[in-house]
């Protein structure tokens, strides 16, 4: 997480957010939901420099006074985690528009990727195997250089903020949900944009210094897992 946009930045003109239909459930035929794909700077601080991609979906209700902003988990889940759930957000009668977006160099938002250690034909297809994490990074790094270490949480929060900026409407009510790493970018966004927000939700909270995935991750699920069957 870097610090240097503690002290404010000048974002330059206001993002450009064209909408068109698209599926609410990634893969599906409908046209419920809407998606975006804007360019925003690499690096908030530089927003003349190169611009990336961060794609938003969202779907909306009738009579909307507001929005709520779904934030995954991670670092590195794709925020079509919550394709499952929006329609039963939506019927709660709350009337709020849901936004989901993806986390940049997540999913859609200029995904970082190693398309050899990725591909079908490799060891475990899409899935890297051990022996793969070293072309892997070393694919991303002939690829982005220093330019990778923008795709950051502070990087991400801002992100954020000035998307709810360039969607929200006169006098709408805006919330935004963290899950799991969702909450430590929230963490993030609420020091970048402390006044913006109507309301902030942690869910199942990843606190900032104190949040890591250790590599006994999967162990300690087992063994937790084993004591809830006895």
């Amino acid at each position: 997480m870097d610090a240097g946009l503690d002290a404010g930045v000048d974002a330059g003109s206001t993002l450009v957010v064209q909408w068109a239909a698209c599926a609410l459930y990634t893969g599906g035929q409908d046209s419920d939901a809407e998606c975006a794909d804007v360019q925003v700077p690499l690096r908030w601080e530089e927003p003349q420099g190169r611009h990336i991609s961060v794609r938003m979906k969202r779907l909306r209700v009738p009579n909307a006074r507001g929005s709520v902003w779904l934030l995954q988990r991670g670092p590195g889940g794709s925020g079509t985690v919550f394709e499952g759930v929006v329609t039963s957000f939506a019927s709660r009668g709350d009337n709020v528009d849901i936004y989901m977006p993806e986390h940049r160099g997540v999913g859609a938002s200029t995904r970082l990727s190693c398309p050899v250690q990725e591909s079908p034909d490799s060891g475990m297809g899409f899935v890297l195997d051990d022996n793969e994490v070293a072309g892997c990074l070393a694919a991303m790094e002939q690829q982005w250089g220093e330019d990778a270490k923008a795709f950051t949480t502070t990087q991400a929060a801002m992100d954020l903020g000035r998307l709810i900026e360039a969607t929200r409407r006169p006098a709408d009510k805006v919330f935004v949900y963290g899950v799991s790493y969702g909450t430590y970018w929230a963490h993030r966004y609420l020091q970048l944009f402390p006044d913006q927000a109507n309301g902030v939700v942690l869910d199942s909270i990843c606190s900032p210094g104190q949040c890591q995935l250790p590599m006994d991750f999967t162990r300690n699920h087992d063994r937790i897992g084993g004591l809830l069957l006895e």
